[in-house]
């Protein structure tokens, strides 16, 4: 599946969810859940963004604080 170009906007709040292939689950061991937040904050580090919430069902809500811009 392609990724969907999405441009960010300061002061907006994004839904961000993960899905596996035909919709399968992402998460079949402990390991899993710490590998997503591991590479989340990898992913996040250096940039304008605050996790708002996050829940491991896979569900991030983000808001973007920073000039626009791509990820």
């Amino acid at each position: 599946m392609a990724r969907r170009k999405v441009n960010f906007y300061e002061g907006s709040y994004y839904h961000i969810y993960n899905r596996g292939a035909n919709r399968e689950s992402i998460f079949r061991s402990n390991e899993n859940y710490l590998f997503l937040l591991r590479r989340l904050g990898e992913a996040l580090s250096g940039k304008s963004i605050a996790v708002i919430a996050y829940c491991l069902m896979p569900i991030i809500i983000i808001s973007y604080y920073g000039k626009m811009e791509r990820l």
